[in-house]
């Protein structure tokens, strides 16, 4: 079969490789649409940081595909929760402590034309009208979708900072459960008419709030602080991105404020299916589908940063 393959830091190849035999437990998918996720890249540019990866890697973890013993389409949560550890019995599955990632935790993933998944990841696709590319959206939906589950909505003013996957997957999530008044904040102006499309009031810089919940999907200082500072008294500031990992944290405003900030981390099994139904009928104009045959070059010019800035999700059709 063919696959991307790591080759070495900051570049991979187009190479044939042995189809995978599935173990015990183990489904061969084949694969229709794969997205990459910033995860992915980071890996690629790193070699996998302190969990280093091999010469032969096969990344990606957002996709769908058709599951070779019974023809189903499917949907596949990358992440395998264990139900017994202390997190998943609270229910934050999303945080188990035996979780392994397809595409990551040393485990080959979907930027192939087939790979082997534990049977208890595939989720068949409901009887709705929904697409394959739809269908490669569901990952970062949920992500989006555990983010606004952090914390309750009361009908208040919210902004997102970042027009990302992760920003535009969190903003038609709040439009999906109602929030009346979404403001997107992003310096792309391409990124941002996007935003506007999808339903939100657009700015390249926050007015002025109080805004009852602000997610931070861009996750600098510069955003972390500002929401801080424009998150209302006894408001939320929900955290959904890592570009920079550390932070002055103005511990006093939190605190004479009453606001809060926690950390948002994946989803949850539940999530990740009501995710599915969330993708029937998202905006798809900030996707680009190119051929998978075409994929070693696309991938290798956004491991060296020379990417298209309007491309938002890169995503590999299979089979062409």
């Amino acid at each position: 079969m063919k696959a991307l393959t790591f080759l070495e830091p900051g570049k991979v190849k187009m190479l044939d490789v042995p189809t995978p035999e599935p173990k015990k437990g183990e489904v061969l998918v084949k694969v229709t649409c794969a997205g990459v996720c910033g995860s992915d890249l980071g890996v690629l540019r790193s070699g996998g940081g302190i969990n280093p990866i091999s010469v032969g890697f096969i990344s990606g973890h957002e996709f769908s595909g058709v599951r070779m013993d019974t023809g189903e389409r499917v949907v596949v949560d990358p992440c395998t929760k264990c139900g017994v550890c202390l997190p998943c019995r609270m229910g934050n599955s999303n945080v188990c402590e035996h979780s392994l990632v397809i595409g990551g935790s040393g485990t080959n993933g979907a930027f192939a034309e087939y790979v082997a998944v534990p049977e208890e990841c595939l989720i068949r696709v409901p009887d709705i009208d929904i697409d394959d590319v739809r269908l490669g959206l569901v990952e970062p939906l949920a992500v989006g979708l555990h983010g606004v589950n952090e914390t309750r909505l009361h009908g208040g003013p919210v902004a997102i900072f970042g027009a990302g996957a992760i920003g535009l997957s969190t903003l038609h999530e709040l439009i999906a459960k109602g929030a009346r008044e979404v403001t997107l904040v992003d310096l792309n102006t391409d990124r941002l008419a996007i935003a506007e499309k999808m339903g939100a009031k657009v700015a390249t810089e926050l007015p002025d709030g109080p805004y009852e919940v602000i997610y931070d999907a861009a996750g600098i200082a510069a955003t972390r602080m500002t929401a801080i500072q424009k998150v209302m008294r006894g408001g939320s500031v929900i955290l959904l991105g890592a570009a920079q990992k550390e932070f002055d944290l103005p511990a006093v405003q939190l605190i004479l404020g009453n606001k809060s900030m926690k950390g948002s981390y994946g989803y949850t099994r539940p999530e990740f299916v009501s995710a599915i139904y969330d993708a029937a009928s998202v905006d798809t104009s900030w996707v680009r589908t190119i051929p998978f045959a075409d994929g070693e070059d696309a991938l290798n010019e956004m491991l060296a940063g020379k990417a298209d800035a309007k491309t938002v999700k890169l995503m590999f059709r299979m089979g062409e």
